[in-house]
């Protein structure tokens, strides 16, 4: 699940659809500044100094992304878990039956794109 400037969680859930495990992948935007600074407002220049959104391109083109951090602990590397949710224009076919890909390039770090025309 994908929460736009708050988190990426896995989670699983019985029969009855309640979540019996769930797992942050990474932090972001309010709910990371939320865990850093209490229930304390910040300032949008706070905000916006904090923030981690960038862009960049490889071989499916340019994108727009956002890093979300402090994750639930990995169990194998001990390390917190990270996410990077990509925003992509999808100017080829080659992406128009995927509106979405989620791919572990290393150990519990994440990559989430989006494909959007």
């Amino acid at each position: 699940e994908v929460c736009y400037g708050k988190w990426v969680r896995q989670y699983h859930q019985d029969s009855k659809k309640h979540i019996k495990t769930e797992f942050h992948l990474g932090l972001g935007g309010g709910a990371a500044l939320m865990q850093m600074e209490g229930s304390s407002r910040l300032s949008v220049k706070e905000r916006l100094e904090t923030a981690d959104y960038f862009f960049g391109r490889d071989v499916n083109g340019p994108y727009y992304a956002t890093r979300y951090r402090n994750g639930t602990k990995c169990d194998l590397t001990g390390n917190p878990r990270e996410t990077e949710v990509r925003f992509y224009c999808a100017h080829t076919s080659q992406h128009s039956s995927n509106s979405f890909l989620i791919s572990e390039p290393s150990t519990c770090n994440y990559t989430v794109s989006f494909y959007t025309n």
